[in-house]
């Protein structure tokens, strides 16, 4: 067995150094390491101060700053009068910082009780984890004045604007609706909501890491930018003319729906445009989405005999048919074996081309429209945007439908000649009949006029319809101005006659086909002109459906007669005939005497004030004319608007209680007329709009008692 050697001196020596130069290589290797560690942190924070230093400087202020939405107002919407139709009112909205409430369950519970919700509903909001969050949006002035006096850690109002529509359901189709963060939904709103909404802008705050805000800290605000002023081509007092005259139409036919479109032929601007059922827009959540719905665009029906004067005035631009030309009507005719019928039994024997087309002639039409061929039909449908869509500015727009030019047979031409087998938009056939009568010029229909800077001082755009698409000679438009006008003075259309003026126009009675086949309803209708022979009115009236009687010429023409009377007078057009009482009133003058309308129905009271020229603008709830302004015997210049309001019969002026009107959301110049009107005095503060009223609504006082109005918004 070995034996181990003991260690020498210089063993020792050797083992000591070895350990020395390990001690050494360790220290240089945990020196290298803590360099690289520290040179890798030099490199870090070099590329954090210097390459992301911006980027997150930026995002650690973006942390700290909390930011506040402030809507922008939307832009008002007048009629072409300046009437205000859509305006914006401020109110306020309740949100919350969640990290600044105290105590959840308490504020959640004052807050329920006071917005009207469920407490575990707010419970919800007040703890989540966000840094903002919206509690309840757009209260009323009441409630947010509680809110304000509650006083709630983290609970906080903001102003906010809020669509209002001071005339309720007028032209609601046309104006449209906006929604809860004020974005256009239909309608007008919807068209222009570029120009109309703004730009919104903000309020900043800085807060810590808690969600508090920091005294001192960055506070900054950048103030919304309103929207811009919409004038349309609408007139508040025909559209309020057309509204009463399908009230009565509807009342009386109880039609499936019912419109009334009225245009001027010179320029296609649609000054009225109404339609039933209809909505209030500031409450459009309680009506059927369907009564939103702009049929007059949106719709396609069988024009029936309305569209004969396309065939006519087709066919005497192309010189197939001719004023001279004769028919012979048995009551029915025959076409590729197939039978069609006329309208009226027996038929009406020899007629002349006029007359033909006075009479609603359909074996007349049918001979025409052959001799005249599809290939010429359909020129002058295209010629007259029947097969495609107007370009109105207006959303949902639809486009006639004809069947293919390639598959129309002989049998399918003879129907089309009057109006059958074939659909288009109101709109549509009201700016080819204008256009039939005008000189023979196609304007673009439209309901927008013009829009202004926020402010009004500046015209952004102005619309004109353009020059128009001549599509009938002149002389063709005359023939066919003095042809229409037989239908009314010895034709179907007898019932359409204006006492006092020349007017032209069309019946139409078009059967309606479901699933393929003819059934028993039918779409009644009437479209006509005046004054003849320089037109400045083209009327629609279209009811579908309606119980009783089907006829256009007794179901559609008295409502034109009534309304274009009312209308022409309220333009200012003179008689072509002197009128008994009219001319007696003042009107040669430019002066009428406001007659009284007081105890009269709302439509009534309409009607009345527009056979001396007057327009009318309502305040109040209930059936009956309670007081109005100016009084009656009040001289008034033409054209003039009295304030009328509602309430219940027995409860107006005189020795009685008056109740008090709802005001809120007149301007205050009108509420304080109201007020006069009713024999109460008016106590003003603030400018702008109604936004309270003292005595409340509906508190009756005795005459000559004050009524406190505060307004708010400016004009």
């Amino acid at each position: 067995m070995a034996r181990r050697r003991p260690f020498s001196a210089d063993g020792q020596s050797t083992r000591r150094e070895w350990g020395i130069r390990n001690i050494r290589r360790r220290v240089i290797m945990l020196f290298a390491f803590t360099l690289a560690a520290y040179m890798a942190l030099v490199l870090r924070v070099a590329w954090i101060q210097f390459v992301r230093g911006a980027e997150l400087s930026q995002g650690a202020l973006e942390n700290r700053l909390q930011e506040i939405q402030i809507q922008a107002r939307r832009g008002p919407i007048y009629d072409r009068q300046g009437r205000e139709l859509a305006v914006s009112v401020t109110v306020d909205s309740v949100y919350a910082i969640p990290a600044e409430v105290t105590d959840a369950q308490a504020e959640a519970s004052t807050l329920a009780s006071l917005l009207g919700m469920d407490t575990q509903t707010v419970l919800a909001k007040l703890t989540q984890k966000s840094a903002f969050v919206w509690v309840k949006r757009k209260i009323d002035l009441d409630t947010a004045e509680k809110v304000r006096q509650a006083k709630l850690p983290g609970i906080d109002l903001v102003p906010e604007s809020q669509r209002y529509y001071p005339q309720g359901s007028l032209a609601a189709q046309i104006i449209g609706i906006a929604g809860i963060d004020n974005q256009g939904l239909e309608g007008v709103e919807l068209e222009y909501d570029q120009q109309l909404r703004g730009e919104n802008g903000a309020i900043v705050v800085e807060r810590d890491a808690r969600g508090v805000e920091i005294p001192q800290a960055v506070h900054r605000a950048f103030p919304a930018q309103d929207g811009d002023q919409v004038f349309l081509t609408i007139d508040e007092y025909i559209q309020l003319m057309a509204e009463r005259e399908l009230d009565e139409i509807d009342v009386q036919y109880h039609p499936k729906d019912a419109l009334i479109l009225v245009m001027d032929p010179r320029n296609g601007e649609i000054l009225a445009l109404a339609q039933r059922p209809t909505y209030d827009p500031n409450n459009y959540q309680q009506y059927p989405a369907a009564n939103r719905r702009n049929i007059a665009v949106s719709d396609v029906v069988p024009p029936g005999s309305i569209f004969k004067p396309v065939t006519a005035a087709a066919a005497l631009e192309e010189g197939t048919s001719h004023l001279t030309d004769t028919y012979y009507d048995p009551g029915y005719t025959i076409v590729t074996g197939v039978r069609i019928n006329d309208w009226k039994a027996g038929g009406h024997g020899h007629e002349d081309f006029a007359q033909a087309i006075a009479n609603s002639c359909n074996v007349a039409l049918v001979s025409i429209g052959l001799s005249l061929g599809a290939q010429n039909l359909y020129k002058y449908v295209d010629a007259f945007h029947l097969r495609e869509k107007t370009s109105i500015d207006l959303p949902g727009e639809a486009s006639g439908i004809f069947p293919p030019l390639s598959q129309v047979k002989p049998i399918d031409l003879a129907v089309m000649s009057f109006g059958q087998t074939l659909t288009v938009t109101p709109v549509e056939m009201a700016a080819a009949i204008a256009a039939i009568v005008n000189g023979g010029v196609w304007h673009t229909p439209h309901v927008v006029k013009e829009i202004r800077s926020p402010d009004g001082q500046k015209v952004l755009q102005s619309f004109t319809g353009g020059p128009g698409e001549q599509v009938i000679s002149p002389a063709t438009s005359q023939d066919m101005v003095k042809i229409l006008e037989g239908v009314v003075t010895n034709g179907t259309g007898t019932t359409a006659k204006v006492p006092s003026y020349r007017v032209g126009g069309k019946t139409g009675t078009s059967q309606k086909v479901e699933g393929g086949a003819v059934v028993n309803k039918y779409i009644s209708s009437f479209i006509g002109f005046g004054p003849i022979p320089d037109p400045r009115l083209l009327v629609l009236v279209m009811v579908d459906e309606p119980q009783g009687q089907h006829f256009g010429s007794q179901v559609a023409a008295p409502a034109f007669s009534r309304l274009m009377g009312d209308a022409l007078r309220y333009l200012g057009i003179p008689p072509q005939e002197p009128i008994p009482g009219v001319q007696a009133n003042g009107t040669a003058a430019g002066q009428v005497t406001v007659p009284d309308v007081r105890g009269l129905s709302r439509a009534d009271a309409i009607a009345r004030l527009g056979q001396d020229g007057l327009g009318s603008e309502f305040t109040g709830q209930g059936s009956t004319v309670v007081a109005q302004f100016p009084p009656p015997g009040a001289s008034v210049s033409f054209g003039a608007r009295v304030l009328l309001t509602l309430g219940q019969a027995g409860a107006s002026n005189g020795s009685d209680l008056v109740a008090v009107p709802d005001l809120v959301g007149m301007d205050i110049n009108s509420a304080a007329r109201v007020l006069a009107g009713l024999g109460l005095k008016a106590s003003v503060s603030g400018s702008g709009r109604v936004v309270l009223v003292d005595p409340a609504p509906g508190v009756k006082l005795s005459p000559g008692s004050t009524v406190r109005l505060e307004a708010s918004g400016g004009g």
